[in-house]
């Protein structure tokens, strides 16, 4: 279940390290900016995959299956559908809100 979150979320990891790598070029200011940058990305992500993990678990005890009843295959789509069905973007501008607090 993890791979498939941690699969979809790798392009914000991929852009944060572009934007610090890029600002860490900068004197004085370069290196305070990448890990404000990076801290909130990394923030970002994992609040984002701990929302899909939650949905995710609350869609599989709905289905009312024991645990030892669901492939391999089924807990690997499980995240994906759950991915679908959700507004990434709007779960990043929550990570966000709660970020600037």
């Amino acid at each position: 279940m993890a791979t498939g979150v941690a699969t979809n979320l790798a392009g914000y990891a991929v852009a944060s390290i572009a934007a610090t790598t890029a600002l860490s070029f900068l004197p004085f200011i370069g290196s305070p900016a990448a890990s404000v940058i990076a801290d909130s990305i990394a923030y970002t992500i994992t609040f984002a995959s701990g929302v899909i993990c939650m949905k995710t678990l609350e869609t599989l005890f709905k289905t009312k299956k024991s645990f030892n009843g669901i492939s391999e295959n089924e807990l690997k789509k499980l995240p994906k559908k759950t991915m679908e069905n959700e507004n990434l973007d709007e779960m990043i501008k929550q990570a966000k809100k709660g970020y600037k607090k």
